[in-house]
């Protein structure tokens, strides 16, 4: 059997120290450039939540639960929201009132739905439920939509 043919390969801490220099050389100069462009930027205004609804195709949410926001989307503000739209709730259950979900989901209203968080999910995730029957029957409606997406959070 032929010897396995041997290629010089630097040190591992010899060639991660080469990665890492590389990496901050581009890093400074991104830097640089990033910081020149952001001196010239003006402020965006962020319009106010029902224009927001009203215009997005994608609406996705990224916050916490509070008291202000609970419900943050209603039967009132899917009324607003473009036809078809999708909506992805990455963030608190609470922040999307889900009968309304549902209701929108019915209609068509909402195009598409993704969520890893439920407005009632208490004792459902990370536990093994293989046969159980649970009693939560927006989680039952949900899953049975074909164009709704559910995972754990």
């Amino acid at each position: 059997m032929p010897e396995p043919i041997q290629t010089p390969v630097p040190a591992a801490d010899e060639l991660a120290a080469q990665v890492l220099l590389l990496a901050q050389s581009r890093l400074t100069a991104d830097l640089r450039f990033l910081s020149s462009a952001l001196e010239q930027l003006k402020p965006i205004p962020v319009p106010a939540l029902d224009t927001l609804f009203a215009e997005s195709d994608v609406i996705t949410l990224h916050t916490n639960a509070t008291e202000e926001n609970h419900h943050l989307i209603d039967a009132k503000a899917i009324e607003t929201m473009k036809p078809g739209v999708t909506i992805i709730n990455t963030a608190r259950g609470k922040l999307i009132d889900s009968d309304a979900l549902i209701a929108g989901l019915e209609s068509g209203k909402i195009g598409a739905a993704g969520l890893d968080v439920l407005e009632i999910e208490n004792g459902l995730y990370y536990y093994n439920r293989m046969g159980d029957v649970i009693p939560n029957p927006e989680l039952a409606v949900l899953r049975s939509m074909p164009n709704v997406i559910l995972t754990d959070h």
